[in-house]
């Protein structure tokens, strides 16, 4: 299945996973040309520092989907997940 600008699902569905992340890198440097006013400039902060690790997973979740040979690899997904909050959870 080809898409726009000639690019495939599967490579537009891993970089769509990494495009996902502004990190601080992207989001300081705007704020500090913008300069928003304090509560805003606060969550952007905050949402720049967050998304991170939101964007890493996802594109090892897209890597990890498109790759699978699994039947269901939703199913697989869900079961890396739960696992992960688990093991999050009783480490804690």
């Amino acid at each position: 299945m080809l898409l726009l600008l000639d690019v495939s699902f599967k490579l537009a569905f891993i970089l769509s996973a990494l495009l996902v992340v502004s990190g601080p890198t992207v989001v300081g440097p705007i704020l500090s040309f913008a300069r928003p006013r304090e509560p805003v400039a606060s969550v952007l902060l905050w949402e720049g520092i967050i998304i991170d690790p939101i964007g890493a997973a996802l594109a090892v979740a897209a890597i990890s989907f498109i790759t699978s040979e699994n039947q269901n690899p939703f199913l697989s997904l869900f079961l890396t997940m739960i696992t992960g909050i688990i093991l999050g959870c009783s480490g804690h």
